[in-house]
């Protein structure tokens, strides 16, 4: 592990509190990165009765009020707890604290993705260049924003593998998972290329999904939180430890980059469960 001396990277991170962002952040500091700002996007929403305990108690109560509620609803069962650990020893449950990745922290509270607050924000910022963790479709306004970029590193190899459920899609198509690395774009997945990356199939132990009972669902749902993220993290990590063995300028912001032939390739939607079976079949071991 290399954080004691790190090396700051121009790029603010749009940090929402999924295991994809965790990805990039525990990934990038154990190759010895720090990020200049992460701006620590906390959705809450806008139905009535969320607004309601705003106007009672204030923003910040509210948010506590709704991770306890969603910790409640969701309680990492033991099957799980192993499966996180199949990939990595990442401490996936517990809350992420942002100041140990980055010396700027800014916390952001927002109705959804594609409130004006966060447009805002990104519009004001000094960093050009920003890294998406999820939390929904970002509205094409945000990318019409000047001299600013935002990267993406999608679970697909463009063009040919575009959409949902990608890592599967990948998985029954081409055999191997990808991830591609792009500059967004209004386009589903059609931004302006800098890195793909091939990964060798995953192996799941057959007698470890037998012996505590995992579903199939339960095995799409694992895959998606704990194996896709690490896939997109490594590949991060690839493309900026070849820019420093390169002339040691992390440039974000002018990548080499090429563009994608729009009516290539394939858009694909969420994969039909039979479907699904057959692809994770595939690799149970």
């Amino acid at each position: 592990m290399k954080s004691n001396n790190s090396v700051q990277i121009d790029i603010v991170v749009l940090g929402y509190n999924s295991n994809t962002c965790k990805s990039y952040l525990e990934f990038m500091y154990r190759n010895g990165y720090k990020v200049s700002k992460i701006l620590d996007l906390r959705i809450i929403g806008n139905r009535r009765v969320v607004r309601l305990i705003i106007r009672l108690f204030g923003v910040s109560i509210t948010w506590a009020i709704l991770e306890s509620y969603r910790k409640f609803r969701h309680r990492i069962t033991k099957s799980e707890r192993v499966f996180a650990n199949l990939f990595s020893n990442i401490k996936w449950h517990k809350r992420t604290n942002y100041h140990l990745y980055s010396n700027s922290v800014e916390t952001v509270f927002l109705n959804s993705i594609n409130d004006p607050i966060l447009f805002e924000k990104i519009k004001i910022e000094t960093g050009k260049v920003f890294l998406f963790t999820g939390g929904g479709i970002l509205s094409k306004e945000i990318f019409n924003i000047k001299d600013k970029r935002i990267l993406h590193f999608h679970p697909g190899i463009v063009p040919d593998i575009r959409g949902a459920d990608c890592l599967f899609w990948s998985i029954l198509i081409k055999k191997r998972p990808g991830i591609t690395g792009f500059y967004m774009n209004e386009g589903i997945d059609t931004g302006d290329v800098f890195i793909t990356k091939e990964f060798l199939l995953p192996v799941i132990p057959r007698t470890l999904v037998e012996s505590l009972k995992i579903t199939d669902e339960d095995i799409y749902e694992y895959l998606l939180k704990y194996y896709d993220p690490i896939l997109r993290a490594e590949t991060l990590i690839e493309l900026l430890e070849n820019l420093k063995i390169k002339d040691n300028d992390i440039n974000l912001s002018r990548l080499p980059s090429y563009n994608q032939d729009i009516i290539a390739g394939e858009t694909y939607f969420f994969m039909h469960r039979i479907i699904r079976e057959k692809v994770i079949e595939k690799i149970l071991k």
